[in-house]
């Protein structure tokens, strides 16, 4: 057996192991939510339970680690994909800032920014695309032709101190460019 393989066995015992121990602590915590849960409203009664505010009847201490697990999972789920046989990704990714938002550009060579899906969820950017190049060459009166195609998907946080909700999508012909305005304090 080659290293390759045995690797692939490996990482897919820790990947079913982690899996068993991650189920294990979101069903429980699935419990304690929904005891909290029931226990805010068991609080009130009557007339009173009509004009609460849900937020005081249901105010999610575990929050975080919904959108922890959300990742975790997404994640996990990429880790056996065709786009970590790969070296490299065929888009180049950057971040930048200034007082009303935070940026994040997509780019990259032979990509079309058309080509390239762009999902926003769960504080997740999910990036997709296609990438193709056809090249025809004439040497010598010899006809040659190539082509490649290849298909690419990127996962990664959404940045810190944005409002997820109020994003914006901007494109032209060489790059994407997403806008998170900043969350007010």
């Amino acid at each position: 057996m080659d290293t390759g393989s045995k690797k692939g066995i490996l990482i897919s015992l820790a990947s079913f192991f982690l899996g068993g121990i991650m189920t294990y602590f979101v069903l429980d915590y699935i419990k304690v939510k929904d005891e909290l849960s029931q226990k805010h409203l068991n609080q009130f009664t009557g007339k009173q339970r009509k004009h609460i505010p849900v937020s005081t009847i249901y105010s999610d201490p575990f929050d975080q680690i919904d959108r922890f697990h959300s990742q975790m999972r997404s994640r996990m789920s990429s880790l056996f994909s065709d786009t970590l046989l790969t070296d490299s990704s065929p888009v180049d990714i950057h971040e930048s800032e200034d007082s009303e938002y935070k940026y994040i550009q997509i780019s990259g060579n032979g990509v079309n920014p058309k080509d390239i899906d762009v999902e926003i969820a769960e504080g997740m950017i999910h990036i997709s695309g296609v990438v193709e190049e056809n090249k025809n060459k004439d040497q010598n009166g010899l006809m040659a032709q190539s082509s490649f195609r290849s298909q690419f998907r990127q996962s990664f946080n959404v940045p810190d101190g944005v409002e997820e909700s109020g994003v914006k999508i901007e494109g032209d012909e060489s790059k994407i460019v997403i806008k998170f305005p900043r969350r007010m304090l």
